[in-house]
């Protein structure tokens, strides 16, 4: 008989998916080092985007094929089957609510070790810290090895603090993208489970984001081309970028932005717009595949990002966009919340202002429109500055702490 080589199992909550490429290219770059990658997805990504076939989704919760695994794992393991759906039922405490849910991740988890069985699996990965880890630690009582995650930022945060302490303290290990995360995590547990925390950046593949050399001259340019590309929601900050751009109508300079995501605040940017004369030189784009960004990226002259903490805590770790932008000598322009500054040296790599603070952003703009010296600068020492965020050497930390294990 062959033998088949060890397998990891990554459990992430939609595949593909538009916002979160860095999970695909990990996965990506993983399997080019011969690293065996079996996918398990809860939601099916948008159908225009390409994804390989050998992704396994979830089903509906009540469907044959999700009853008749938990009647085939029943006959494989008996009572510890229902011993560990006790436990399961009985980690929600006394809400209702918690309680359907649980039972829910309870049997995609049958599901998909159903799915697996004949799979020489080894060890079983999460992104991000919410469901996606409910479903892994599940799956790791019911199969018997071990599990880790990765934690990035809006499931870190707006996660209650007992319940993360909870996944980090059952996890072999969790991984986490910025410092910044890290030192919060950290700050929850007891030294006993510090060292389960490991910081790997999120890589780029540098031979994909190539710099290209740019006029630093903004002020004879005829219009000033702006970018922005996130999700439409309240810690990216547009609103402020808009505010922005509509003081900037005074301005000696013709400035145009495009804004790529889409997203649950459409109709309030687009409002704002019409009320202030901007429909003619802001344009609101829906989101749009990773190979299809260099295009607008290529024709910018400079990229705003003003993050900031939502009211709810939700924040951004270190938005992929950014390095993305700086590989191409795209100067950035952002806030430093979260671990945004482990990327963004004020006026080496970037510029930064106080999040929320509109006046500030236009002022920035202007800046580099003037200051043909700082465009160059910052042009040129971003990219030197996402060098050390290289694809192949995130990739080898992963393999390390995954060969480790």
């Amino acid at each position: 008989m062959v033998k088949k080589d060890p397998v990891i199992v990554y459990i992430v909550g939609q595949y593909p998916s538009y916002s979160e490429g860095f999970i695909a290219n990990e996965i990506a770059t993983l399997r080019k080092r011969n690293v065996q990658i079996k996918v398990l997805s809860l939601h099916r990504g948008p159908i225009e985007l390409a994804v390989d076939e050998g992704v396994i989704y979830d089903c509906a919760l009540v469907s044959m094929d999700k009853i008749q695994a938990q009647f085939s794992l029943i006959q494989k393991i008996g009572f510890t089957y229902f011993v560990l759906l006790a436990r399961t039922a009985a980690s929600s405490g006394a809400s209702p609510l918690a309680f359907l849910r649980n039972i829910k991740y309870f049997f995609s988890s049958v599901y998909f070790v159903q799915q697996v069985n004949r799979l020489p699996v080894r060890h079983i990965h999460a992104h991000f810290l919410s469901t996606p880890t409910s479903v892994a630690a599940i799956m790791s009582d019911l199969m018997a090895i071990p599990f880790s995650a990765t934690g990035h930022a809006h499931d870190i945060y707006t996660t209650q603090e007992s319940e993360l302490i909870k996944k980090i303290t059952a996890a072999q290990l969790i991984i986490t993208c910025t410092q910044f995360n890290k030192a919060y995590l950290k700050g929850l547990v007891l030294p006993k489970f510090q060292d389960k925390l490991h910081h790997i950046y999120h890589g780029i593949d540098l031979g994909h984001w190539k710099w290209k050399s740019r006029n630093p001259d903004l002020a004879k340019k005829e219009v000033v081309q702006i970018l922005l590309i996130g999700r439409f929601v309240e810690k990216k900050g547009i609103i402020y970028l808009l505010q922005a751009l509509a003081a900037l109508k005074g301005s000696a300079y013709t400035i145009e932005c495009r804004i790529i995501g889409g997203g649950e605040l459409y109709s309030a940017y687009q409002k704002f717009m019409e009320e202030h004369a901007l429909t003619q030189t802001v344009y609101l784009h829906g989101a749009l595949k990773q190979e299809e960004l260099t295009y607008y990226y290529n024709q910018a002259d400079i990229f705003v990002l003003p993050c900031l903490v939502a009211s709810n805590g939700d924040r951004d770790g270190l938005p992929n966009v950014l390095l993305e932008a700086l590989a191409l000598g795209l100067p950035v322009i952002t806030t430093a919340v979260s671990a945004i500054h482990e990327l963004i040296e004020q006026e080496h790599t970037g510029l930064t202002v106080p999040e929320k603070d509109a006046d500030a952003l236009a002022t920035a703009i202007l800046r580099l429109i003037k200051d043909s010296e700082l465009y160059a600068h910052l042009s040129l020492h971003g990219r030197s500055k996402v060098e050390q965020f290289n694809i192949d050497r995130s990739t080898d930390q992963l393999i390390h702490i995954f060969s480790a294990r």
